[in-house]
């Protein structure tokens, strides 16, 4: 066992940013840890600490060997915990990440139902519009747009989405309806960027194949909430998920145009670290979430503009 305590002391460290917190949490004096961190780095025959009086960081086998160390902590604990999973409720701390359009519109209100469903287990939401990498440790579940890219991690499809470009009412009577994906040559259209995805050419499916479009516009933004809001205003067109726009269309703040021209399914998923064992929390979490989106995808997927033959 001295080896999965030479690894938790190591996670510990790094979560934590020093030896002297390292030794706070898992209450041993901080002789033990160094002690521990040197038997380590003189078994593997690297170092895996950049050590100053005041804080540690890792070097870069230092931070493989982390995630890799993550991965087998977890499991070990699922492991020791699964004859008696069936008859424990889920409990603990579920880190999750979402864009914040989707978050604040959608997400929010599940999360409420949830735990009052499932009061031992605490959900901590972080929201951003740029990628976040799973294998730093700082979140177990990821909710993303689009197909899965990195081959390394599992996703669970939770609805269907659409992406659509929006405008609003007076906008669109003061620049015009565009009737092809060319004519947003012509528009203002807001555009995200700053993130691993900048949407700098828009995509749509035409009827005898994909049509790529480089758009531009007066206002850009690196966050969809936003990019919204600009829309809402009349600013300019902007791509949306159809999840994050469909009140505004419902109500008529916004329109829907292009609708010949459907741009490519981009379905939500839950996106995971690629292991064998799952936190009966996080599996409980994603099955909620996905009862529930189901529940409401015919509504929204009920503002998508029909395509006309």
């Amino acid at each position: 066992m001295d080896t999965l305590e030479d690894m938790r002391t190591l996670v510990t460290i790094a979560r934590s940013g020093s030896l002297s917190a390292a030794a706070r949490d898992l209450n041993v004096s901080v002789a033990m840890v160094s002690k521990r961190v040197n038997a380590l780095e003189m078994r593997l025959g690297v170092r895996l600490l950049n050590r100053t009086t005041r804080q540690c960081s890792l070097t870069e086998e230092g931070e493989r060997y982390f995630r890799d160390c993550q991965r087998i902590l977890d499991d070990v604990a699922e492991v020791e915990s699964s004859v008696a999973a069936a008859a424990i409720a889920p409990s603990g701390t579920v880190r999750l990440t979402s864009t914040p359009s989707f978050g604040r519109r959608v997400l929010a209100p599940l999360l409420v139902a949830f735990c009052a469903d499932q009061p031992k287990v605490h959900v901590r939401l972080s929201v951003s519009d740029a990628v976040q990498d799973l294998g730093s440790g700082r979140h177990d579940v990821a909710l993303r747009l689009g197909p899965l890219t990195d081959s390394t991690l599992v996703a669970t499809r939770l609805a269907a989405n659409r992406r659509v470009i929006v405008g609003s009412p007076v906008y669109l009577d003061r620049m015009g309806v565009p009737q092809r994906p060319l004519d947003l040559l012509q528009q203002e259209c807001i555009v995200i960027q700053g993130s691993s995805e900048t949407l700098l050419e828009w995509t749509f499916l035409g009827h005898t194949g994909p049509i790529h479009v480089p758009v531009r516009g007066t206002l850009s933004t690196e966050n969809g909430d936003v990019q919204q809001e600009l829309a809402l205003q009349g600013a300019g067109l902007a791509l949306k998920s159809i999840w994050d726009v469909a009140d505004d269309l419902r109500a008529g703040r916004l329109v829907a145009v292009l609708q010949n021209y459907p741009c490519p399914p981009a379905d939500l998923y839950a996106v995971y670290l690629s292991r064998q064992f799952q936190p009966r929390r996080v599996t409980a979490l994603v099955d909620y979430l996905k009862g529930a989106l189901a529940a409401r995808e015919p509504d929204v997927l009920a503002m998508l503009p029909r395509r006309s033959r």
